[in-house]
């Protein structure tokens, strides 16, 4: 039977029990690391679906709720530490990095343990903001793949960040549901609302989660180059929080244990079911056991990869926050 721990969820104040990761999971999240965004939020939210226990309304959830879930299951079902691997800017070494997640967690507990829900008001206009959903997001995302919409542009970006945001309106005490709308309806009534209320959402909401949550650097990290003083800064940005998720699960330390495992299985009873129903936490129980052994074979280390390098490129094609909030 899967073991199960409660996991405290930002948007809720309350905890949700949550089975561990299963082996087929976590291979399942390995995959998708290289996929569109819209196929790895699919894989997220159908893994909360599947491991969340006793809650329906699970894809009400919001996207930080989303990135605390998979941050918990890391930690409960495989270890908080992992193995990355960074190239100094200064002296191009590359430095093997051991990172606790907890630090993480400690750093952002202040930051995002909270509710983000805001009332903004202009005139005969109420606007309830929040954090988007994970239905929400997805929705977007796949709207804009559908449609072939470039992602890039900085009206897309814009008119993509206030309409994940804007969670209802009511003009006149006639309730909007902006979630419950398509893309083209959001944005037709996104397009004729005043531009002093989007004024007020941008100053008086967007602004705030900037403040908080956007590009801040929770970790420091010394070069093991000799006679280098360089400082590999690890920030946190809620705009590319799924990328964080991406770079979170590319720890190589498990998966050089799942490519043991699969060498393993195949001249051992220990396959099928097996494999697929235990988690990956009981992974490095058996494979010390297996190291053990005469029948275990040497696994083939994966190539090292400059993991935060891979995410400032990735980030640094892409518009920061957008940057028009922060300079209003």
């Amino acid at each position: 039977m899967k073991k199960s721990f409660n996991i405290w969820v930002p948007s809720l104040q309350t905890f949700i029990r949550f089975y561990e990761l299963s082996v087929s999971q976590y291979r399942t999240i390995l995959k998708s690391l290289h996929d569109n965004d819209v196929d790895f939020i699919f894989t997220l939210n159908n893994i909360i679906e599947q491991n969340i226990i006793n809650y329906p309304s699970y894809n009400k959830l919001t996207t930080i709720d989303r990135f605390v879930i998979f941050l918990a299951l890391k930690i409960h079902s495989c270890s908080s530490i992992i193995v990355l691997s960074s190239k100094c800017e200064k002296c191009l070494t590359t430095s093997t990095i051991k990172m606790d997640l907890n630090t993480l967690i400690d750093n952002l507990a202040s930051r995002i343990d909270k509710s983000f829900r805001k009332i903004i008001e202009y005139g005969q206009f109420i606007v309830e903001c929040d954090i988007p959903t994970i239905e929400t997001d997805y929705k977007i995302h796949e709207y804009g793949l559908l449609h072939n919409i470039d992602k890039t542009s900085i009206e897309n970006k814009l008119n993509n960040y206030i309409l994940t945001h804007i969670k209802e309106i009511y003009i006149d005490d006639k309730a909007i549901n902006n979630n419950a709308l398509t893309y083209p309806e959001r944005l037709a009534v996104l397009n004729k609302l005043p531009a002093k209320l989007l004024i007020n959402i941008q100053e008086h909401f967007l602004k705030d989660i900037h403040a908080l949550v956007a590009d801040f650097d929770f970790m420091k990290i010394q070069c093991t180059g000799k006679k280098c003083d360089g400082i590999v800064d690890i920030k946190f940005d809620i705009n590319n929080i799924n990328d964080i998720i991406k770079i979170i699960y590319k720890d190589h330390s498990l998966e050089s244990i799942l490519v043991e495992m699969a060498n393993i299985s195949s001249q051992t009873y220990l396959g099928g079911a097996f494999l697929t129903d235990i988690s990956p936490t009981d992974l490095h129980i058996l494979s010390d056991r297996l190291e053990k052994s005469e029948k275990s074979n040497t696994p083939q280390q994966p190539k090292e990869r400059d993991l935060f390098d891979e995410y400032r490129e990735q980030t640094n094609s892409m518009m920061e926050s957008p940057s028009e909030f922060s300079n209003l």
